[in-house]
């Protein structure tokens, strides 16, 4: 790509791209559907807090017994990707909103699906690039379509038995990663975003993922769910190279990260994950899960490199601006970067 594109991509995305945070998120699963869902999923956070309770430290346990789960139906921001720990040190909460559980999940069911039917995942990333530039007027219903109905994926998927078992190992370890890691928030006391500096909100998320990640391992659980949350994170969230494609500084993007994120997404951090996660495989408990494990780790690696490539992130928003949402239904695997040629053809 050459400078003087991106200078034009910078000034053309300036004016079609919203100037905030992008909204409407929350019209992706209705009040009802969510209704229905919520004793489904408090139980399931429940349940999964009972089993890991069974991997804690004495001391651990003594840290998490006053700690209480709320599962509204929905994050404030509407965001579908936001878990959070808050409250005070007496009084921990720990919150998992049924519409970020759901959309985990099905995520987690669209991956399994698309991979052993043989089609290409990239959809669902290109899916997920769409929700964060598209507005829901942009879409057929007039409102951002859920994943499985965006990536054209069978209602009864989840009646074959080998999209079932692996959409549960996706779903189940992303929660148990999503869940020990806001865990590792209480446990370590950190006291949320407001008021510290940039460099303390990531040296916390460092330490709960950190945290999340030895739980896991004491459990002998692949991570493989995280790897489905953080590809999914790296495209919906805000990042550099969306700041910089409308003409905004580093700057911007620092004072953004600071007064505004509540879980800054960065490269380094993942990259962190990928460093720690692939020193850990070497002592994982079962050896044949080694190779898979060190496998997560490449992948997330990869995750930060998407993070770190500004020319890249700003692609991707002027390909998203130009895409039909209707590209989303199953394809075979093809060009990795068809997607992209959208910024260049025109």
């Amino acid at each position: 790509m050459t400078r003087l594109w991106l200078i034009a991509a910078g000034l053309w995305l300036a004016a079609i791209l919203p100037a905030g945070a992008q909204t409407g998120w929350e019209s992706l699963y209705s009040t009802e559907a969510l209704s229905k869902e919520k004793p489904r999923l408090e139980e399931r956070v429940n349940e999964l807090f009972r089993r890991l309770n069974t991997l804690f430290s004495a001391a651990e346990k003594s840290a998490f017994a006053r700690v209480e789960f709320e599962v509204p139906l929905r994050d404030p921001t509407g965001n579908p990707l936001n878990f959070f720990a808050h409250g005070t040190v007496r009084a921990p909460r720990v919150t998992m909103p049924v519409q970020s559980l759901l959309f985990v999940e099905d995520l987690s069911t669209a991956y399994a699906w698309l991979h052993l039917n043989g089609y290409s995942l990239e959809t669902v990333d290109e899916y997920i690039t769409l929700l964060k530039y598209k507005t829901p007027a942009d879409f057929p219903s007039r409102r951002y379509p859920p994943p499985l109905t965006a990536l054209g994926i069978p209602r009864d998927a989840s009646g074959d038995r080998r999209v079932d078992e692996l959409s549960l190992r996706f779903r189940n370890s992303a929660y148990a990663f999503i869940l020990t890691h806001e865990l590792g928030h209480v446990l370590l006391q950190h006291p949320g975003y407001r008021g510290i500096s940039m460099a303390q909100a990531r040296a916390h998320e460092a330490a709960a993922d950190r945290f999340a990640l030895d739980v896991m391992q004491r459990d002998g659980a692949i991570p493989m769910g995280a790897v489905l949350f953080f590809q999914a994170q790296a495209y919906i969230t805000p990042n550099l190279g969306q700041f910089r494609a409308v003409g905004k500084s580093l700057q911007d993007w620092e004072s953004a990260v600071k007064q505004a994120m509540t879980h800054p997404l960065t490269a380094d951090r993942i990259q962190a994950i990928a460093l720690h996660l692939d020193d850990a495989a070497a002592t994982w408990p079962r050896q044949a899960d080694r190779p898979t494990v060190r496998f997560v780790a490449v992948q997330l690696a990869q995750i930060a490199e998407i993070l770190q490539d500004a020319d890249l992130q700003q692609c991707m928003a002027v390909a998203a601006a130009r895409a039909d949402p209707q590209r989303l239904q199953p394809r075979r695997p093809s060009n990795a970067r068809q997607f992209l040629e959208q910024c260049v053809k025109r």
